[in-house]
């Protein structure tokens, strides 16, 4: 925490432990262990209180949601208004977190992470997670051009004409006319990035032996 006089621009108290804290805290995502249990969980929320972060827990779906002000994460081309952290408190581990952050041209990013468990033996092993990245730019792409095609939401929508109807179509002096069809809004420059980070088998040495590894020379 700094406190600043702004009558003269003067620091009159500083007190600088946070940074320590916060990136331990943060750092229960990049340090994920195998086995996905935080060693030391009640640390964690021990850090959480004394960065008087904002925390909810709901005991009956055993998860612990941490907020850490976006303003300890921005840099000068990524404000980030918020970051969430959270945790499944019956397994202590991190199931995912949630980032919404603001660019100079006023583009928005929503970060949403979702760590990936799977149960062996008893224990539970991290191995991988899903990231979902979604921006929506404050600007509109030029559609003139697309001139009679087709703008569908999404291919559900589009129903398949029988040769039967152009048939009928053509009889009656009319023109079947065949377009590539667009899918969602074509003046729309947002987009939707889904990145899956999975190991497809994890075996956790269970037919290996200690003959089966050699001796560090």
């Amino acid at each position: 925490m700094v406190t600043v006089d702004d009558r003269g621009n003067l620091i009159t108290r500083s007190r600088l432990p946070v940074a320590n804290g916060l990136d331990e805290l943060l750092n229960s995502r990049s340090t994920l262990r195998i086995t996905g249990r935080i060693a030391d969980f009640s640390g964690l929320r021990a850090r959480a209180a004394r960065l008087s972060f904002d925390t909810t827990e709901d005991s009956k779906l055993h998860a612990l949601t941490v907020s850490v002000p976006g303003l300890l994460l921005s840099t000068p081309q990524f404000k980030v208004q918020s970051h969430r952290l959270m945790f499944d408190t019956a397994n202590d581990t991190l199931t995912g977190s949630e980032t919404l952050a603001i660019e100079p041209d006023g583009t928005s990013t929503t970060i949403k992470v979702s760590e990936v468990y799977q149960d062996f033996n008893g224990v539970t092993y991290h191995v991988g997670r899903v990231t979902k990245i979604d921006r929506h730019i404050p600007r509109t792409n030029d559609i003139s051009g697309y001139g009679m095609h087709p703008v569908q939401a999404n291919i559900s929508n589009l129903r398949e004409i029988t040769k039967e109807e152009i048939e009928e179509i053509r009889n009656n002096g009319g023109q079947a006319l065949e377009f590539d069809p667009v899918l969602g809004d074509p003046s729309s420059l947002d987009t939707s990035e889904t990145i899956q980070e999975i190991f497809p088998d994890v075996q956790v040495n269970a037919d290996l032996n200690d003959a089966d590894f050699a001796a560090a020379q």
